[in-house]
Order: structure tokens, then C-alpha cells, then sequence
């Protein structure tokens, strides 16, 4: 549309029929020499080809002004052009070059903090099994120092059970000899008089009636008194094995409470341990998410740079060698037509487009 407007702009202003009125309107040097005139419209030519060419309005408004100004001011105003395009150029290779480097150190940075997020995702996981299986070591070394502290309460309420046992067994078993002790006592006293009195009787009678106390001696009344003794002699054993098996029983529960308290002191042990380490990896899952955020933050940063890199670069990375070829062709034909200003001939130049 810009090189349609312009070349209609310069149909009408080199029109035979328009010529006295910009000859009125722009003070158009009349006096110059058919050869200026003929310089001016081949370089005038040459640039409205090359606009068309390039599609560049800067080149056919240049040559719109080669009707009016002179080869002074238009060379000046080419050299400005060339030097501006010439900058682009320059500036276009070193964002070029600015672009490449920074969406590789973007790539770079970008693959490397997903390594990063990944190694996180797999430590704070690892970290968190490990706390969860610390908490369920913890859970389960208490709720054993529970049931081996209710298992010592049973122990003990048992073998207070079993105590009070020996005590009523030692107390009757010793009630019993006791007892029978003195029944003996008093059928050993009882027929030890009986016996004397039968013995007096039968030296007063000179031996008549001896066999009235026959029983004396080996009679019923010893046979009594040697099964109270053997029932006494019973019962010291009874209380022999008691108190025998009350020893066993006290020792054995003596070993069993301090094996328990062991495993219970080692269990505490543990569970400090295991509490310690626990929170030391708590803290360490705690800086591994707070990493992980950073991380996450940091890989949206980076993700929005490429963005913005893409909305700068690719467009002119993907035409680069187009728009400067673009240029080089603008300052070539910018060139060629300040050469003609100065006197060179037009075909040679025509020739190359």
C-alpha cells in the first residue's frame, strides 16, 4: 500500500501536465543541465525498482525527493540512510548473536533446574517415607513398652497371688505341726504315766497281772503317735517344697521383670534415637520443600524469559538472512544511486537487478 501511494505520488508529480505547477510549488531548479536531469530520473528509476523490488517506501520516497532537492542534499540523505541501515544490520547481528546465546543459556538453565525438581520430587519423597516409617518404628516400640508394662502388672498381681499362697501354706502346713506336735506331746505324756503305773503295779504284785498292761508296748496308743509324727514329718516336707518352689517362683520372677525392664530401657532408647533422626529428617524435608519451591519459582522464571526471548528472537532469528539480505540490497541500490548522482551510467547497475 506504502509503494502503491508513493508511486502514484510520483506518476503526479512527473506528469507533462503537473510539471508547471511543481515547478511553482516546489521551486524545481529549471536551470539544470539535461544530463543532471537524466541522472536524476535513472537513479530515480533505480530506486523506485528496487522499492517495488523490496518492497521499501524509504527508497521511493527518496526517489520522489531526487525531483526536488539537489545531488548535494540527496547524497547527504543517502549517506544517512546507508549509515542507518548499515547500524540496523549490526545491531540486528548482535541481537542475533544476543538472542542465540541467551536461549541456549536458557535452555541449559531450564534443563538443568528440571533435573533439579525432579531430585527434589525424589528426595522430599524418600523423606517423607522416612519419617512415616520412623513414626510407625516410634508407634510400635511404645505400644510394646505398653503391653510389657501390662504384662510385668499381670506378673506382679500373679505372683503376689502365688506369695499369699505360700504364706497361707507355710502358715497352715506349720499351724498343722504345731498342732499335731502337741497332740503327740501330750499321748507320749499320757502313756508314759500309764506305763509307770502299770510297771509299779506289776512289781507290787510281783509280776501278777502283767497282762493287763500288755498294750503299753507296741500297742494301739503307739501306733497313734507314730502316724501323728509321720503327718508332722509330712508337713515339714510340704513346707520344705513350698517354700522350695516359692524361692524358684521369686527368682524366676525376679529374671523375668529385669529382662523386661532391659527391653523396656532399650525400647526408650530407641525411641529417642529414632525421635532424634526423625526430626533432623522433618528439617531436612522442610529445606527440601522450601527448595523446592524456590526451584519451582525459579523454573517459572525461566519459562516466562523464554517467553519473552521467543516474542524478541524467533521471529527475527527465522527471517534474519532475509531482512539483512534485505538491507544489504537497500544499501547496494542506496550506493548505486548516489554513483549515478556522481556520474556513473545507469545500465551497468540496472543489470545486476
Amino acid at each position: 500500500m506504502e509503494i502503491e501511494a508513493v508511486m502514484k505520488a510520483l506518476t503526479v508529480l512527473t506528469d507533462d501536465s503537473a510539471r508547471d505547477v511543481m515547478s511553482r510549488t516546489l521551486k524545481f531548479v529549471q536551470t539544470e543541465s539535461t544530463k543532471h536531469s537524466a541522472r536524476r530520473t535513472q537513479a530515480a528509476n533505480l530506486l523506485i525498482s528496487l522499492s517495488q523490488l523490496n518492497d521499501n517506501p524509504r527508497l521511493a520516497f527518496l526517489a520522489l525527493t531526487l525531483r526536488g532537492d539537489t545531488f548535494a542534499k540527496v547524497k547527504k540523505a543517502i549517506d544517512a540512510m546507508v549509515a542507518d541501515l548499515t547500524e540496523t544490520n549490526a545491531e540486528e547481528v548482535k541481537k542475533k548473536d544476543f538472542c542465540i546465546n541467551e536461549l541456549n543459556t536458557n535452555e541449559l538453565q531450564t534443563n538443568k533446574k528440571k533435573r533439579e525438581l525432579a531430585d527434589f520430587g525424589l528426595s522430599i519423597a524418600g523423606l517423607e517415607s522416612t519419617v512415616k516409617e520412623l513414626e510407625a518404628a516410634i508407634k510400635t516400640l511404645r505400644d510394646e513398652i505398653k503391653v510389657a508394662q501390662v504384662e510385668m502388672k499381670k506378673s506382679g498381681e500373679e505372683r503376689q497371688k502365688q506369695n499369699k499362697e505360700f504364706q497361707k501354706t507355710i502358715a497352715d502346713q506349720r499351724a498343722t505341726q504345731k498342732l499335731l506336735e502337741r497332740a503327740t506331746m501330750v499321748l507320749k505324756a499320757a502313756f508314759s504315766k500309764k506305763a509307770a503305773a502299770a510297771a509299779a503295779f506289776i512289781q507290787e504284785h510281783n509280776g501278777r497281772g502283767a497282762e493287763k498292761f500288755a498294750y503299753a508296748e507296741g500297742g494301739a496308743p503307739n501306733q497313734v503317735i507314730a502316724l501323728l509324727e509321720n503327718i508332722v514329718k509330712d508337713a515339714k516336707e510340704v513346707e520344705k517344697t513350698a517354700v522350695r518352689d516359692e524361692e524358684k517362683m521369686a527368682y524366676e520372677y525376679s529374671k523375668a521383670i529385669e529382662a523386661s525392664n532391659a527391653a523396656i530401657k532399650q525400647k526408650n532408647k530407641a525411641i529417642v534415637n529414632k525421635s532424634g533422626t526423625k526430626a533432623k529428617k522433618k528439617v531436612e524435608l522442610a529445606t527440601a520443600k522450601s527448595d523446592l519451591s524456590d526451584a519451582q519459582l525459579e523454573f517459572e522464571r525461566l519459562k516466562n524469559t523464554k517467553l519473552e526471548l521467543d516474542e524478541q528472537c524467533v521471529w527475527m532469528m527465522a527471517n534474519f538472512d532475509k531482512t539483512q539480505g534485505k538491507r544489504s540490497t537497500e544499501i547496494n541500490a542506496l550506493k548505486q544511486a548516489k554513483a549515478i548522482l556522481s556520474g556513473a551510467k545507469f545500465d551497468a547497475f540496472m543489470q545486476k537487478f
